[in-house]
């Protein structure tokens, strides 16, 4: 992580470990030549340049964002600005920091937080099952499967182990299918 502070009438610096994130733009001092912020690696460019504008229109606001990028990486974004001890307004201070590993191991746990929900669901609803009601518990089973893995179909198929003898009935298989969208 690293800080760039940029002021109205000097040149912008920056900590030493500052290594600007890729697609980040350069900082701007205060002529604001917003286009030149036109990445191409924003997935928003317009909605970025108008943030920055916004946030040097106002000098009191601060902000946390996050930036998604094209590459799919995901960028933390802080800003705050600088005042004096005599309250004059110098610039502001920009925080950037790469939160891409973070974000999908944050959406890697949430998946199997709701994966788990699933489970759970499905075999509190499994142990209740009656033989009559077993096609159409199967059904609603399944529609919690295919919501969770985003799929259109899931399919659930029974067979029986062969007969022992003396019974000679065969082995029996079904299947059953539900939308999920």
């Amino acid at each position: 992580m690293g800080f760039r502070d940029v002021g109205c009438k000097q040149k912008p610096a920056a900590s030493p470990q500052m290594a600007r994130p890729a697609g980040t733009p350069p900082p701007m001092g205060c002529t604001r030549e917003l286009n030149v912020l036109k990445c191409s690696l924003l997935i928003d460019p317009d909605e970025f340049v108008k943030r920055i504008g916004d946030l040097y229109t106002d000098k009191t606001a601060s902000s946390s964002e996050e930036i998604a990028l094209t590459n799919g990486n995901i960028l933390a974004r802080h800003s705050a600005p600088m005042f004096g001890s005599d309250a004059q307004y110098y610039g502001r201070v920009w925080f950037y920091r790469d939160i891409t590993q973070q974000k999908h191991a944050e959406e890697k746990l949430q998946n199997n937080r709701s994966f788990q929900t699933v489970v759970s669901e499905i075999s509190s609803q499994f142990v209740k099952t009656t033989e009559e009601s077993f096609d159409a518990d199967v059904n609603k089973l399944l529609e919690a499967i295919g919501r969770h893995f985003h799929v259109d179909r899931s399919y659930f198929f029974r067979s029986a182990l062969p007969p022992t003898p003396p019974s000679r009935s065969g082995t029996r298989s079904s299947k059953a299918c539900s939308p999920t969208r």
